[in-house]
């Protein structure tokens, strides 16, 4: 695919064991989830095959989807594979809606994608081609829709640029709203303690400047000594009680 200015990366199959580690992903010596991500982050286009036998259900493949792959499901191309080894319509619906439910589970999307049906070309039985009772015609033409599909991905990497960093202006003004929020809702609070303490802290300073001016009339020092004394008290006591933490 050089020819086209194209670079295909294969991965290896997905495997059906459970997960020993973070590090050491389905027993495999290396984090494969994260090396799947780090690709599908710089691909432009990722074919998702699956084989009728197994559509989409091993436990490694929904690991992927779910946590690779999460967010990058506008470069999918969903793919239904080797349709020839199936008998009958029956066998088809069959593998064709065990695949649509399980991605229903881990691609968030109201409908269910878009899955090209298609088989290997020139793949033949050892005794000929056999007779189909499933329009491999149509099949054919699925194939050739998901070449064109490929030859589009240098098209398709100015999609992406755009829906990245639609994505990246999401998430900041996400940030943005929940950082108004939370400052908003800190000076809210910080005024509610200034006005309650100014309040529960002025109101005993008036009645004792009341009563201290009543009971010495002719001394403005000893007036004014008491108030700015109690003033700087209730600040404070106001500052540090705006200043202890809040949980």
């Amino acid at each position: 695919m050089m020819l086209y200015g194209l670079q295909i990366v294969d991965t290896p199959g997905m495997i059906d064991m459970p997960v020993k580690s973070e590090s050491m992903a389905g027993g495999r010596g290396y984090n494969f989830l994260e090396v799947v991500r780090w690709f599908a982050k710089r691909a432009d286009l990722i074919l998702l095959l699956f084989d009728p036998d197994r559509p989409g259900t091993t436990g490694e493949s929904l690991d992927v989807l779910t946590r690779s792959m999460a967010g990058l499901d506008h470069k999918f191309v969903i793919i239904l594979n080797k349709v020839d080894q199936l008998d009958s319509s029956v066998d088809f619906a069959r593998a064709y809606g065990t695949l649509g439910w399980a991605l229903s589970k881990v691609i968030p999307r109201k409908d269910i994608p878009q899955i090209y049906t298609m088989y290997n070309a020139g793949v033949e039985q050892e005794n000929g081609v056999r007779q189909h009772k499933l329009p491999l015609e149509a099949f054919r033409q699925k194939r050739e829709e998901v070449v064109q599909e490929v030859l589009r991905a240098r098209t398709r990497h100015w999609d992406n640029v755009i829906t990245a960093t639609e994505d990246t202006l999401r998430q900041l003004e996400m940030v943005c709203t929940v950082s108004m929020a939370v400052r908003m809702r800190v000076r809210r609070q910080r005024n509610d303690v200034w006005f309650w303490s100014s309040s529960l802290l002025g109101i005993p300073s008036l009645v004792a400047g009341k009563f201290i001016y009543e009971k010495w009339p002719g001394n403005r020092w000893l007036h004014g000594g008491c108030l700015g004394a109690f003033g700087l008290l209730a600040l404070g006591v106001t500052s540090f009680i705006c200043e202890c933490p809040h949980h």
